[in-house]
């Protein structure tokens, strides 16, 4: 019932203060199905969304579940995203008997991640886009019993809004996907301007009439200055407030298929993908050696470093094709499992001999471009 449904409503941007991420107008039509709405950045403050977190059972902890419901002790399920990190994992130590369910719309999700038993054992369910063509997520897939729930890209976005009216492409279009690398760590704040010139630079070589630039919420890049005068009459800003996957299911397919998505490793590189559109990697490789271990971007980048056709950040602006073509004969769900292993053999020890069994079955250059993706200790031959 409606009446029994609390949503809370958490915002992990920054300045979330002065440009929210998610703003009352855009909450709007999500209230009706609620029938409480909690602001957690508003009950925590002072303490910042992305970092307060709570021991269970503490007088704190039933403070904060006690202001959220009446009855803390009546809480029976959660609905949560990113569980390994807060809010989320606050959440779900506020009310430590509820059971879990999950939902995870990246890339990340693909990839296997150390988690403790105390929260992996409660999940019952995972939601997830079906970003590679039905391939298994390999969050949680050491837990036992776990259901998974695929959900095609568009019904997703037919949800949370529907396609604009009128897209704003003509001809052949590139769209570039701005993300947050210098906060990642991944490069220098120039480094990643200088990486979106590059896709910009890449995108006119292989002949877009026009390039959109679509700005991630938490790196608003000012790019025009940074491009000579011959590149800025085919650039222009990504004006529909849409996500980039709800715009392009508002293309006609012939013109989706000429359009072009550019981006390091976001997540709607897969997605255009799926959809019918060109996805380009740009610097995939490159990013790729610069992390380190039980980095949680490895996935994503061995994904669409896979999956993708690729640009190099210097050089030549030539588009190597992708290498793998989905659906393929099992080699990314082998290259998944692979890092999976690596990033939590403790917890996937079960896995190993079969895995390596897998991994020796393959070709040897094959096996070789395998292991390449992997963490610079955990390259044996043995994998």
């Amino acid at each position: 019932p409606v009446d029994t449904r609390i949503l809370v409503v958490a915002d992990t941007s920054a300045s979330h203060e002065v440009d929210p991420s998610f703003p009352a107008a855009q909450r709007a039509p999500y209230l009706s199905r609620f029938g409480r709405v909690v602001d957690w950045n508003e009950l925590i403050w002072p303490a910042r969304a992305q970092g307060w977190d709570c021991v269970p059972g503490s007088a704190e902890a039933r403070l904060f579940a006690s202001a959220i419901c009446a009855a803390p002790h009546n809480v029976t399920r959660l609905v949560l995203e990113s569980i390994h990190v807060p809010p989320a994992k606050a959440l779900a130590r506020l009310f430590s008997a509820a059971t879990l369910e999950l939902y995870s719309d990246g890339l990340m999700t693909y990839g296997g991640r150390a988690m403790p038993t105390s929260l992996s054992a409660r999940v019952d369910t995972l939601h997830y886009r079906d970003l590679l063509g039905g391939l298994r997520p390999r969050l949680l897939d050491h837990e036992p019993g776990l259901r998974y729930a695929p959900y095609p890209i568009a019904l997703i976005e037919q949800f949370a809004a529907p396609p604009p009216a009128g897209p704003d492409a003509d001809g052949s279009t590139a769209v570039i996907l701005q993300q947050y690398l210098a906060r990642l760590g991944l490069l220098t704040a120039a480094q990643e301007r200088a990486l979106t010139a590059r896709m910009v630079e890449v995108a006119l070589a292989q002949g877009a009439d026009q390039v959109l630039v679509k700005a991630h919420p938490a790196n608003q890049t000012r790019l025009m200055s940074h491009l000579d005068a011959r590149q800025r009459d085919r650039v222009r800003g990504f004006t529909s407030g849409a996500s980039v996957e709800s715009w392009l299911i508002g293309l006609p397919p012939e013109q989706r298929s000429r359009t072009t998505i550019y981006s390091g490793f976001s997540t709607g590189l897969a997605s255009a993908l799926q959809l019918g559109a060109r996805a380009v990697a740009v610097g995939s490789r490159e990013l790729l050696a610069k992390l380190g271990p039980h980095n949680g971007n490895r996935p994503p980048l061995a994904i669409c470093d896979s999956i993708c056709d690729l640009a190099t950040l210097s050089g030549s602006t030539q588009v190597r094709p992708a290498r793998l073509q989905l659906p393929d004969d099992g080699e990314l769900d082998l290259l998944l499992e692979l890092l999976a292993y690596t990033d939590d053999p403790a917890g996937r020890w079960r896995n190993r001999s079969g895995l390596a069994a897998r991994l020796a079955a393959r070709p040897g250059p094959v096996q070789e471009r395998l292991v390449d993706y992997l963490p610079a200790a955990a390259r044996c031959p043995q994998a």
